[in-house]
Parts: structure tokens; sequence; C-alpha cells
């Protein structure tokens, strides 16, 4: 009974931790830049396009043509779904989720690779 108890305090602590982590962490919109940066992610009023959000961190490691592509995917998932636009019926729905990257494999040159 008490290894059960210290693990599920190990699993508590390490769940907390990367949750601190995870609000830590600075999130931006790759979608767009304001002033030759990436605005913050979340929405002030004005809902234009879609927010393809990633840490700032990860942002600062992709180039200029995959932070395209993921945002463009993001845009097509969300129009797929039938949630594109400012007045659509999807709007204040769960939002659609997509991979950063395509998941394809590495030509081995290159960054990432």
């Amino acid at each position: 009974m008490k290894l059960q108890s210290i693990v599920e305090e190990i699993i508590e602590e390490t769940t907390n931790e990367d949750l601190r982590n995870w609000f830590k962490s600075k999130w931006v919109n790759i979608g767009k830049k304001v002033g030759g940066k990436h605005p913050p992610c979340g929405t002030s009023g004005e809902k234009s396009g879609y927010a393809k959000c990633v840490p700032a961190k990860k942002a600062a490691s992709m180039s200029k043509k995959e932070k395209e592509s993921a945002t463009r995917r993001k845009r097509a998932a969300q129009n797929k779904a039938g949630r594109g636009g400012v007045n659509s019926p999807g709007q204040g729905k769960k939002p659609i989720n997509v991979s950063t990257h395509t998941g394809g494999k590495k030509s081995g040159t290159g960054k990432g690779s």
C-alpha cells in the first residue's frame, strides 16, 4: 500500500511540473506577424484568420515555409469542419488541432534532420 502512494505522489508531482512548464511557455500565433514578431496567442475581440499557436521557442526553430504549411493545414481543417469565417456556426466550439509538422520523411539535409 505504501508503494502505491509513493508512485501516485511521483506521478502527481511530474504532472504538475509539466503543466507548470506548459503555462510558463509563451505561446504565439505563427499565422501572422506584427511589427516583425509573432503576436501572442488568443483573441483580442477581433477574429481574423485562424490562430496556429505554438510555443515561442518552437516558433523560433521553425522555418518560414514550415510556419506557412502548418497555418495552411490548420485553416484547411477548420474549413473542412465547417468552422470557417467569423459568423460560422462553429464559433465557440473546440478548436481543430493540426500537427505542427507534416510527419513526412526528412531528406537528411538542412535544419531539423
